[in-house]
């Protein structure tokens, strides 16, 4: 009996060890942290777009015979844009109010030197790079690399043996299909990067002038959006 307590009290021991050890090594989330993290979560969406469109591109010589059998793949990769990009969008507003409330908690309200910096971050990281990275390789040069590999070498001469209203039904297609995804994904980026420049002017006028640190008020009426 004596063992068995014995070996119930070292169990205990150990479990309680192990418990302090993870949470003593479990990393405590800073402001910084969070823009890091938010900055690697554009990096991967990026890159898968980018992989899968690696699919439109070695296909890029093919016939039209070939491509009536391979079209979905752009339906596919414009639909994927699209979903990748609306995550990222909201995780970027709810990430940025996580960001702001950190800023707000963890810094001097005094030192207004810390405070604009640390708010400044998010605009330079976000706002001015990963957002115009997402526009400058895929919105400019993938779009463009369809249109010009496609678009201009399938649809630039109709086949002897393919009738005529099919060919220029398909080319009609091709194009609106193109045309719409490439229009919308753009709407779409702007609209989100207007919200969220004007969140990041509404927290700099409130924290540097105002001295209100209300984050949940100040971004109220701008979560009503997502939320």
């Amino acid at each position: 009996m004596k063992k068995f307590i014995g070996s119930l009290t070292l169990l205990a021991v150990l479990f309680f060890c192990f418990v302090n050890i993870s949470f003593a090594e479990e990393e405590v989330e800073t402001y910084s942290s969070v823009l890091e993290n938010l900055a690697a979560e554009y990096d991967r969406v990026l890159a898968n777009i980018k992989q899968e469109f690696e699919t439109i591109e070695g296909r890029s010589e093919i016939t039209y015979a070939e491509y009536l059998t391979d079209k979905q793949i752009f339906a596919d990769w414009y639909e994927l844009v699209f979903m990748e990009f609306d995550k990222l969008y909201v995780r970027t507003v709810k990430d940025s109010k996580k960001y702001y409330l950190l800023i707000a908690e963890t810094i001097d309200h005094e030192d207004s030197d810390n405070l604009e910096s640390a708010i400044e971050d998010f605009y330079d990281v976000i706002y001015d790079k990963k957002l115009e990275d997402f526009y400058d390789e895929i919105y400019d040069e993938a779009y463009d690399d369809i249109y010009d590999d496609y678009y201009d070498e399938i649809f630039e001469n109709r086949p002897d043996d393919v009738d005529s209203n099919e060919f220029w039904s398909e080319r009609s297609k091709f194009y609106d299909l193109w045309s719409d995804s490439k229009s919308g994904i753009y709407r779409y980026w702007s609209d989100a990067k207007t919200k969220i420049y004007r969140d990041y002017e509404d927290i700099r006028t409130a924290f540097l002038y105002r001295d209100n640190f209300n984050v949940e008020a100040i971004l109220k009426n701008r979560r009503s959006v997502i939320e």
